[in-house]
């Protein structure tokens, strides 16, 4: 079956809006539950709902996805990047020519 070359996220805005003519609107609560899960899929695909296919968005469940434990930082991811800036040294402008590894002992 071909599905119409739209989003994922206008396809499930359209299905909401629909829900709610029929059924009301959603309590806060409910409203709140759903958006994680949106925002969940957004996580997992790294972008917004409005850029992903509705057709293609969950094309590697057949194959298992990325099964396992999910973790997460504490503080966020940024401190990655800050703690490789604060061991790497990086100019910019300027040619490489070879790159050596210090020990930090």
């Amino acid at each position: 079956m071909e599905l119409p070359h739209e989003s994922l996220g206008g396809a499930l805005e359209a299905a909401l809006a629909a829900y709610e003519e029929a059924e009301g609107a959603l309590s806060d609560l409910d409203r709140r539950v759903l958006h994680w899960h949106w925002a969940h899929i957004e996580y997992g695909c790294a972008a917004p709902l409005s850029k992903i296919s509705l057709a293609h968005w969950n094309q590697d469940e057949e194959y298992g996805g990325f099964g396992g434990m999910h973790g997460m930082i504490p503080g966020g991811y940024s401190q990655v990047r800050a703690c490789v800036y604060a061991c790497v040294c990086i100019r910019t402008r300027m040619l490489k020519s070879a790159a050596r590894r210090r020990s930090s002992q």
